[in-house]
């Protein structure tokens, strides 16, 4: 699929060159050890089934997007019998087995850093949503984590997924089976469902203000700190502010053991406030960046 400039192109992964491209950004995106990225023999089948697309620019490699079809499929049972299958990818093949055969469930979605910002997640995401159709899938589903703005701007405020209830948020999603970014962090994650060609209706939103934030952060070496958060709103909007970057939030002014406090005290502080608010009747619907680039999930009832 190609612009009429011929600059860029989305492809089926097929060749030696573009599994190479694969196995790397892996390592780079998630900062995966060897034993964690999805390994050859795995990566041969999805490809077989097409499952895997690759974005280009000038013919230079960008990212990937790779899923397959949920259901109790024989090819989702033989991915389980593959030997060397990371703990993440077993994990998400047994949480899609049992699930609508009509679902495409997309496991793992990457950008190289310094091509981030180009709308070229968004383009990836609707090549796969085209490849889902042609597998006769009207639902596309994916995880991602509700600390990371980037992938909540893309997949809330662009794609236009929608948090209706506390069913699409799930507490450590992997367990103990990752490794690098989220070594000794749960993995909470959201579970976006999203029917395919279904209109995204834009919101109104509000002027916000102190009095319907749920989160109070400070800065502090550099880095954003959780300090508070209100459980109590009960305004038909509100907002809940997260880090900029969460990911990537670093300070050579604290040890990596109190930067990681930090990171899972954000950790648990979010998941008890969408515990929260979910419950109560609370829908997620956009995400928004204000002009000093503070990044907002709008909470509606």
């Amino acid at each position: 699929m190609r612009t009429k400039n011929y600059e860029e192109e989305i492809i089926y992964a097929k060749s030696s060159e573009d599994k190479k491209f694969i196995y790397q950004l892996q390592k780079e995106a998630w900062n995966l050890s060897e034993e964690d990225i999805i390994q050859e023999e795995i990566i041969n089948k999805l490809i077989e089934e097409k499952n895997i697309q690759i974005i280009k620019l000038n013919n230079e490699y960008k990212g990937f997007i790779l899923g397959f079809k949920s259901g109790e499929t024989e090819f989702n049972k033989e991915l389980l019998k593959m030997k060397n299958n990371p703990g993440h990818f077993i994990t998400a093949i047994k949480e899609q087995i049992n699930k609508n055969e009509s679902i495409y469930y997309t496991h793992m979605m990457a950008i190289k850093e310094e091509s981030r910002g180009q709308k070229l997640g968004e383009k990836l995401k609707k090549a796969s949503e085209k490849n889902a159709l042609s597998k006769k899938c009207n639902i596309t589903s994916w995880t991602w984590d509700p600390l990371l703005a980037i992938n909540s701007k893309l997949n809330i405020h662009k794609l236009g997924v929608k948090i209706s209830n506390l069913d699409q948020f799930v507490e450590d999603y992997y367990g103990t089976n990752v490794s690098g970014n989220y070594k000794a962090i749960p993995t909470d994650r959201f579970i976006a469902l999203k029917y395919l060609n279904q209109e995204n209706k834009k919101i109104e939103l509000k002027e916000i203000t102190e009095y319907n934030t749920i989160t109070k952060i400070k800065s502090v070496n550099e880095l954003e700190i959780l300090t508070k958060y209100n459980l109590c709103l009960n305004s038909e909007q509100t907002f809940l502010e997260i880090p900029k970057d969460y990911n990537n939030m670093k300070s050579n002014k604290i040890t990596n053991e109190e930067l990681q406090k930090i990171k899972y005290n954000w950790r648990i502080g979010v998941r008890e406030i969408l515990k929260n608010y979910l419950s109560k009747g609370y829908a997620i619907t956009d995400f928004i960046s204000s002009k000093n680039e503070k990044q907002y999930y709008v909470l509606e009832k």
